[in-house]
């Protein structure tokens, strides 16, 4: 596996940036560091801003290639060496969704921020919906939930959720995807090592593919 760093070069134009211009151009633009045909999607990025131009850190079986000289990469073998009970900063971007049942009894997934929002106002008509604790609380209890079975735990009460956007993404004539995303930071403790470094590298929840998912990890 490798860690790999991208940024824009000094030759870089006006078009060059806007193949960054949302979670799919992102995602397309992701994709062609990686130019074998006929396979899944094996990475994992996370889009991040350096001196308010997008940069993007990449985890790969392979070392992206860049398509063109507006991109430099820089990547370094990745192989996390854990121990149980070790205690890690970590920063995530996630799409948290649960899955609810509809009136004709079908699965349906919801973005977990705006599923609290939901239950709120039933709950207390009336009532200010008071968002960011919403956010906090929905954010941290949908990350606790997935933990042990990813190999580490946390304290909800060292959790900070913010950062919640809802994205509407256009794919040429076909239908609109839509997704939320929101940013979970705070300490966690590794209980499984071989499972935690499986979720460093495979990700967690949903919308890979548009950035979502990357668990970043360091020492306190």
């Amino acid at each position: 596996m490798f860690m790999s760093r991208i940024t824009l070069s000094p030759a870089a134009v006006l078009r060059d940036l806007a193949a960054a211009a949302d979670a799919y151009a992102e995602h397309r633009l992701i994709w062609s560091f990686f130019p074998r045909e006929d396979r899944q999607r094996s990475f994992l990025f996370r889009r991040m801003e350096t001196r308010g131009r997008p940069s993007f850190l990449v985890v790969s079986p392979e070392e992206p290639v860049p398509p063109s000289g507006a991109w430099i990469v820089e990547s370094k073998p990745y192989a996390p060496k854990l121990r149980q009970g070790q205690r890690l900063v970590f920063s995530l971007r996630a799409n948290p969704v649960v899955r609810r049942k509809t009136d004709e009894g079908r699965q349906r997934r919801d973005d977990v921020v705006m599923d609290a929002k939901k239950r709120f106002k039933e709950e207390h008509p009336g009532e200010m919906v008071p968002i960011q604790r919403l956010m906090q609380d929905a954010g941290a209890a949908w990350l606790e939930a997935r933990a042990q079975r990813l190999g580490f735990v946390i304290d909800p009460r060292l959790v900070r959720c913010e950062g919640y956007r809802q994205h509407q993404l256009t794919r040429g004539h076909g239908k609109p995807v839509r997704f939320s995303s929101l940013d979970i930071e705070g300490l966690l403790t590794v209980t499984d090592p071989e499972r935690f470094v499986k979720t460093l590298v495979t990700g967690i929840g949903p919308s890979k593919a548009f950035g979502c998912g990357m668990l970043l990890v360091r020492r306190p």
